[in-house]
């Protein structure tokens, strides 16, 4: 007999959804996960107390505190270095905060490596904070010693490299995070900087060589002429290579006077504007913006390589994208249930400027809204909840066009039709083939007992044994033993 489930229809099988279906509008990431040591999961006070001082890092006062305290930090140094220079003495109270200064410096590092243990050692701001918080107690160390410590122009040198803290603040000011990147960017590209300048100091030397072995004679004879009585200089300035580098550097790179120079010359020795022109057109017009184009092309190949850059970008405008869509859908949800019908999203996209436009950025016109809706209503309760459409929607906008969406939502659903079908006709062969099985079993089990049954009545009546042929076959009941244990254990 067949069993119930035999007897669902195909199409009912196919339509009815799963309890957890694949949803093919929502895109979840993986997010990383921080490994817990042993160690760490110790409910204890120092594991407390280092979650509290991270959360306190993190925060939006410290960044502010600290920012401000090495902003205030680098004025005075200023301050400090224009009294130096005047010959003045610096007021006690800078001093004093200066002290003030370190001692910030010198906590925050201390609580940095006690938060992140030895992963600090692989942050280079660590080693740089390092660095200042060691020069720091090295000038207080010479002070100590009763040394003057301005006239010690390594403790001035260091004194000077705290200001580079002040990049810290580009780091920590989220509304200065443009100045970061170009931080960042300038800090990934200084190799190719380098090699650019001296690309350019080799073509620059090049055509100094060329001007001492053909100009310098000129320069001489037009100097003693009095081509240039207020430019003593000018008689120098193809004296040497590194004096026609320097030439060459001011008055094409820097652009200071290169008529003054020139003019005359060209115009005694018309010939020598090959040399003026061409080293003008090939350094500016040439290697300069050749410098510029490589390192543009440098800094786009930094930021595609900066994959965690653009990740946090992504999660950043994500988070603003989906505070705009709670808005979005707050307003589009007239009756205030917290879900969407179709006909209220089909209202809002009439009404709703915001929405109208961003279905327009994504090629939504109105035939496809009912579409859309489908899709975005994943559990077929007929309505939309705030998580199916915000989460779909924020990502859809990174897409120019929706057709591929579309296409790939039909895929999936084609994809789930697919495996319900297959466990559905998985399940009736299973069927089929243990009521065939069940079946097969049967008809031996008749078949043996009704022969059995005569060999023994005819035993019985006749009064003799029978023989070894017409004995009871021991594998046979073995098998029938077995069957019927499987018969109690496996349902129908």
């Amino acid at each position: 007999m067949a069993s119930p489930s035999s007897n669902v229809d195909l199409a009912d099988v196919v339509e009815r959804k799963e309890s957890e279906p694949i949803s093919p509008t929502v895109s979840r990431f993986h997010r990383v996960e921080e490994y817990v040591s042993e160690y760490s999961q110790n409910r204890s006070a120092i594991r407390t107390c280092r979650a509290l001082i991270r959360k306190i890092q993190q925060s939006t006062a410290t960044d502010l505190f600290v920012g401000m305290i090495i902003l205030t930090d680098v004025c005075l140094g200023c301050y400090t270095i224009d009294l130096s220079a005047a010959g003045k003495d610096t007021p006690s109270w800078v001093t004093d905060y200066s002290v003030f200064c370190f001692a910030i410096y010198t906590l925050e590092l201390l609580a940095t490596w006690f938060v992140h243990k030895s992963a600090v050692f692989r942050d280079w701001w660590f080693g740089l904070d390092a660095f200042i918080v060691l020069a720091g107690l090295l000038e207080f160390y010479i002070a100590a010693m009763g040394a003057d410590v301005s006239s010690i122009n390594l403790v001035r040198f260091l004194r000077i490299f705290r200001m580079v803290r002040m990049l810290k603040i580009f780091r920590k000011w989220s509304m200065l995070k443009d100045l970061w990147k170009l931080v960042k960017m300038t800090m990934a590209c200084t190799k190719m900087l380098f090699w650019s300048f001296i690309f350019c100091f080799v073509v620059m030397t090049c055509w100094s060589m060329i001007a001492v072995e053909l100009l310098d004679p000129l320069v001489i004879k037009l100097a003693n002429d009095g081509a240039w009585p207020d430019c003593p200089q000018c008689s120098q300035s193809f004296k040497t290579v590194m004096d026609a580098n320097l030439t060459f550097f001011k008055t094409i790179v820097a652009g200071d006077s290169w008529g003054l120079l020139a003019m005359p010359m060209i115009a005694a020795q018309p010939w020598t504007a090959i040399i003026f022109i061409g080293s003008l057109l090939t350094i500016v017009f040439g290697v300069l913006n050749l410098i510029v184009a490589v390192v543009v092309d440098e800094f786009a190949e930094q930021r595609q390589r900066d994959v965690r850059h653009q990740a946090q970008e992504l999660d950043d405008n994500h988070e603003i994208d989906l505070k705009l869509l709670q808005k979005m859908f707050a307003k589009i949800d007239q009756d205030g249930s917290g879900e969407l019908s179709l006909e209220e999203l089909q209202n809002g996209a009439r009404t709703n400027p915001e929405f109208c436009d961003r279905l327009r950025v994504m090629d939504i016109d109105e035939k496809d809204l009912e579409h859309l809706f489908k899709m975005l209503d994943d559990d077929g309760s007929g309505f939309i909840t705030p998580e199916e459409f915000i989460e779909a929607l924020s990502r859809w906008i990174n897409e120019s066009k929706t057709a591929s969406r579309f296409a790939k939502y039909e895929l999936i659903k084609g994809f789930q039709k697919q495996d319900e079908f297959q466990a559905m006709l998985t399940k009736r062969l299973d069927s089929l083939e243990r009521q065939l099985f069940l079946r097969r079993v049967g008809c031996e089990s008749s078949q043996f007992f009704s022969e059995q049954g005569s060999v023994l009545l005819l035993s019985s009546l006749s009064g003799f044994r029978p023989k070894s042929d017409f004995s009871i076959n021991e594998s046979k009941c073995r098998r029938l033993l077995y069957t019927s244990v499987y018969l109690l254990l496996i349902p129908f």
